[in-house]
């Protein structure tokens, strides 16, 4: 294989929305992780964490420093880091809630490897490159290789379900690594209905709530003929904890601005409308989406720091 240059930054191959494909022995299946999304770069000096946005986690995960001595070598692998709960499960909110509780433990679930030594692996079938990361033996407390399950697709999402877990991630197994590219070459098919979506401002709280946000508004981008174009998808106003409703409020007042940011004419409220600028992105836990894309029983998760406002789009399956 020819020598290739380490690459400063990559930008993380993504999947799109789906449900089990029907040529079920062509497929990979993962169990899907509620965390955040990161490359960990080890090359000649320290690990580096990144963001699919490009933000550096590595300060805030002093655990995963020795994850460079454990690769043995120049390499840079995708995976995510995972918050886990008292059973052991993954909890997003254990991860939000990381900085008031450094304590809680996080394992870095590493799932494909995109560059080793002096080569770029990224050209390789999926699983060759699954062959060459489990040769590495990467297992700690801190970091893990999780198997995948060739075929069994079905089997796989019932063991998700029985487990708590949001679903699975399914791969061609001969799927190429193409950065930053949404392919229908890897599948996300979720048990629990969970997105992203923008902040576009808030209703004011009432009673207990008085001075502080009462729900948000939502919304994600389509494409559009002028540009990307901000749609409504509804409110949430449950889910919040005292602090996060107050540091929420006070983020979103620093973005405030006069006039509504989404492109459509969003329902009138009883309540005072607060718009802001479209920079903060909250995960938002549903039962399901109506057609026209609004959210069902909907409940805030946390807000999520490592995406782009722009990369935020319609949630509705393709």
């Amino acid at each position: 294989m020819a020598a290739t240059p380490f690459p400063d930054r990559l930008v993380p191959m993504l999947a799109v929305s789906g449900t089990l494909p029907s040529d079920d022995a062509g497929w990979a299946y993962e169990f899907k992780w509620d965390g955040f999304r990161a490359l960990a770069y080890c090359g000649d000096g320290p690990l580096r964490l990144r963001t699919r946005a490009g933000n550096d986690l590595t300060a805030g995960f002093p655990e995963m420093a020795r994850l460079p001595e454990a690769v043995g070598a120049r390499a840079i692998l995708d995976g995510e880091l995972v918050a886990l709960d008292a059973d052991g499960r993954p909890s997003f909110n254990a991860l939000q809630n990381r900085q008031r509780n450094p304590r809680t433990p996080v394992v870095f679930m590493v799932f494909d490897l995109l560059h080793l030594r002096n080569a770029s692996l990224m050209g390789l079938g999926y699983l060759e490159r699954r062959e060459r990361l489990f040769a590495l033996g990467l297992a700690s407390d801190h970091w893990q290789v999780p198997q995948h399950h060739i075929g069994g697709g079905a089997r796989m999402l019932a063991a998700a379900k029985r487990h708590g877990l949001e679903g699975l991630i399914a791969k061609r197994v001969d799927s190429r690594y193409i950065p930053g590219k949404r392919t229908g070459q890897w599948v996300k098919i979720k048990l629990i209905m969970r997105e992203e979506f923008v902040i576009g401002g808030y209703l004011a709280g009432g009673g207990a709530f008085t001075g502080s946000l009462g729900s948000l508004l939502l919304g994600y981008y389509v494409p559009g003929p002028g540009g990307r174009r901000l749609m409504y998808a509804g409110k949430v106003g449950t889910g919040f904890s005292h602090e996060s409703r107050d540091d929420i409020t006070r983020a979103l007042d620093r973005l405030a601005r006069p006039d509504s940011p989404f492109a459509v004419t969003i329902p009138t409220f009883p309540a005072t409308i607060h718009f802001c600028k479209p920079r903060l992105i909250a995960e938002v836990a549903f039962s399901e989406l109506t057609p026209d894309g609004r959210v069902r029983h909907p409940s805030f998760q946390g807000l999520r720091t490592d995406k782009k406002p722009e990369e935020v789009g319609d949630p509705r399956p393709r």
